[in-house]
Order: structure tokens, then C-alpha cells, then sequence
């Protein structure tokens, strides 16, 4: 009998592990007013999130950057059950990537208390050599700072499941095994008929995967909503 496929777990940052959106948040807090209209057309699509993102943090000077990660690392909660969530992925062999629209500079330093639970984390590097900071996209694609299509090609042979809950999501919504959606990304995926699971808590998302347990891990694709 061939051996089950293993099971990846692509897991959004912004809004998915975090209860609040750090961007937002953080752009929110240091840039000028302006940064609401590119967050406006980034959500009406009429702006790439990778195009957007850029111009945003473009607004806000490199000397800043300690000041920003002090911010996140005091405004960031995470999701209820995450902590969880990670041992349960631990403890049944799931490979746990963080797969992020974020960026660098804050993403890794809020995920380091997590470390021993993931397996690699994906998000935009910064650069701040220049006056104001820079992003460097080194994965990429027309539409996002990091596609998520790219990464999960990265595990090739796995079933993969994304977790997520906006824009930033979608384009790798329609490469993954099974998807776990909650905020606008329910709205957008209803609207490109994707199939989902919702979610508002990862004790939502755990409660669904228990269920394979023990089990051949191709049911995770048979049995989507």
C-alpha cells in the first residue's frame, strides 16, 4: 500500500495568525494619510497587493524600523487556539510554513517565540539602505509581494491546505488541496467559486483536520465542502 501523502499547512500571517492586520496596523500608525486610498484600491483590486504594499511602506523612513518592530512586537495578538493549533500540527506530522504578504522585518521577530513549531517562513525582504524603506520581492508574482503558488511549489508531492482571510490568499486558494477561509477572502472565493471551509479560530480548523487522524491523508481532498 503506498505511504499517505504528507500534509503541508500554508498559513497566512496578516489577519490569520494575527487578530489584527500588522500592515494595516503598522501603516496605521506610520504612514501618512494617503496610504488609506492604496489600501482601498489593493481591496477593489484595482491595485496589485505586491504594487500597493510597496508604495505604502515607501512612505515610511528606514530609521523607523526599530520603532515599527517595538510596535508590533507590543499590538500583536494571535489568533485564538494558534498556540494549539501548532502542537497539534507537531504532534501528527503536518508541516507547518508560515506563507506571508508581510514583511520581514516584523514577521520573523513575532514568529520567533513560535520556532520550534515551524517549519519555514515565507514573507517580503526589506531593505533599508535608503532614505525610506524598500521591499525586495525575491518570490514574487504579477500580483503579490510573495505568491503563495511559488512556495507551495516548493512541497512538491504534499497536499496542501491554506489557511487565510483576504487578497493575499487567493491566488494560492486555487492551487491548494483544501482551503480554510474566514474574513474577505470568503467573499472573494465565493465569487471565483473556490470551495472553502470557514473559520474564525484555528480550534475551527483543528476540529476539521482531526477528523483525519490516523487515516489516508488523501480524504483531506475528497472530503472539501
Amino acid at each position: 500500500m503506498p505511504l499517505a501523502k504528507p500534509l503541508v499547512v500554508f498559513c497566512d500571517f496578516d489577519g490569520t495568525i494575527t487578530v489584527h492586520d500588522m500592515v494595516i496596523s503598522i501603516c496605521k500608525q506610520f504612514c501618512p494619510p494617503s496610504w488609506r486610498e492604496i489600501v482601498d484600491d489593493i481591496l477593489a483590486r484595482k491595485k496589485s497587493v505586491k504594487d500597493g504594499v510597496s508604495e505604502m511602506f515607501a512612505m515610511i523612513p528606514s530609521n523607523r524600523k526599530n520603532d515599527i518592530v517595538q510596535f508590533a512586537q507590543e499590538t500583536m495578538r494571535p489568533r485564538e487556539g494558534f498556540q494549539e493549533f501548532l502542537h497539534f500540527c507537531k504532534a501528527n506530522g503536518l508541516r507547518f510554513v508560515v506563507c506571508s504578504g508581510g514583511i520581514d522585518f516584523f514577521v520573523e521577530p513575532l514568529m520567533k517565540p513560535y520556532s520550534e513549531f515551524v517549519d519555514m517562513i515565507y514573507s517580503i525582504p526589506s531593505d533599508f539602505t535608503g532614505p525610506m524603506i524598500a521591499l525586495r520581492h525575491n518570490r514574487a508574482c504579477e500580483s503579490e509581494g510573495t505568491c503563495k503558488v511559488k512556495v507551495m511549489e516548493e512541497y512538491p508531492g504534499s497536499i496542501r491546505i491554506l489557511i487565510g482571510d483576504s487578497i493575499t490568499d487567493l491566488h494560492g486558494a486555487h492551487s491548494a488541496s483544501r482551503v480554510f477561509a474566514r474574513g474577505r477572502l470568503k467573499k472573494y472565493l465565493d465569487d471565483e467559486h473556490v470551495l472553502y471551509q470557514p473559520f474564525e479560530t484555528f480550534y475551527d480548523v483543528q476540529g476539521v483536520l482531526e477528523k483525519f487522524k490516523g487515516t489516508d491523508h488523501e480524504e483531506t481532498t475528497n472530503s472539501r465542502p
